[in-house]
């Protein structure tokens, strides 16, 4: 008799749980911007005809002596049209140019 006066009880919980959830209001969630990471990574981008030394040397497998050839060539050449351009740098070929390729940009000119 205990059992099922539990069993009672457990079901009209439960039945009154069900019940005010039911009712209660839906909370009105917020939707948050979503920002793609191709545009976050394209606003942070270098220009590479336009970066100084430094910030090339932020790119992946660029330190400050390459990021030096990159301007020298574009000093020599004048500014690149593309950044499939860049394989034309010593030391620079797809696979560098691959893996940065969203954290770099050529600006109109």
């Amino acid at each position: 008799m205990l059992k099922l006066k539990t069993m009672a009880l457990a079901l009209t919980m439960l039945v009154s749980v069900v019940s005010w959830a039911e009712q209660a209001e839906p909370v009105e969630m917020k939707a948050q911007p979503q920002v793609s990471a191709d545009k976050a990574e394209a606003s942070a981008a270098i220009d590479i005809n336009s970066a100084d030394a430094k910030q090339l040397s932020k790119l992946s497998n660029i330190g400050l002596k390459k990021a030096q050839q990159i301007i020298e060539y574009r000093t020599l050449h004048g500014q690149f049209t593309s950044i499939e351009e860049l394989q034309k740098v010593k030391g620079i070929g797809k696979a560098t140019i691959e893996k940065n390729r969203l954290r770099m940009m050529v600006a109109a000119q």
